[in-house]
């Protein structure tokens, strides 16, 4: 009992969302806790996604009612980026998981054909480059910045297109 209390103490002073430290009987309780641990890390990346990339804590309002649902569009934004790079990471060549006109768009945009942007990496590579990502063999993956800013250029492409779309159809 004593062995598993120990490595919960050990675990404790290092999570940054201040797990409480909970009594260990089993060695079934000690591996849910390292467990929880081990999901820091997804936690972790969502925050570096809604601060650093969607720029977060830099929004300038300052009434509550205003920056909360701000502060909510923008976790949705940041998880919807998180999905997007964790697709590219672990099944980059699956079909892109987005609709067919934001691939046109994209493509468009990048004066590529769709074809290029048709799996999950290829679609990110293509959002970041949006964002001024060069994409050289040598450049390593995009930051969560360079994909924030496509994203938002490719999020104002899609709505240019739709108000072109209503305006000539009315």
């Amino acid at each position: 009992m004593e062995r598993y209390s120990f490595i919960v103490r050990d675990l404790h002073p290092l999570s940054p969302v201040g797990l409480p430290t909970h009594p260990v009987e089993t060695l079934d309780q000690a591996l849910d806790i390292i467990a929880w641990y081990a999901r820091r890390w997804v936690v972790e990346e969502f925050h570096k996604a809604w601060k650093t990339g969607c720029r977060a804590e830099q929004r300038r309002l300052e009434e509550a009612d205003r920056l909360m649902p701000l502060l909510g569009a923008l976790a949705i934004v940041a998880v919807r980026l998180l999905g997007l790079r964790d697709a590219a990471r672990c099944d980059d060549a699956a079909p892109a998981d987005v609709p067919a006109m934001t691939i046109k768009i994209l493509a468009a945009k990048l004066q590529r054909p769709a074809e290029c942007f048709a799996t999950n990496r290829d679609f990110l590579h293509g959002v970041a480059r949006l964002g001024g990502f060069l994409a050289r063999k040598s450049d390593g993956e995009p930051g969560w910045q360079t994909i924030w800013k496509g994203w938002f250029v490719l999020m104002i492409l899609i709505e240019g297109f739709e108000l072109a779309q209503t305006v000539a159809s009315s």
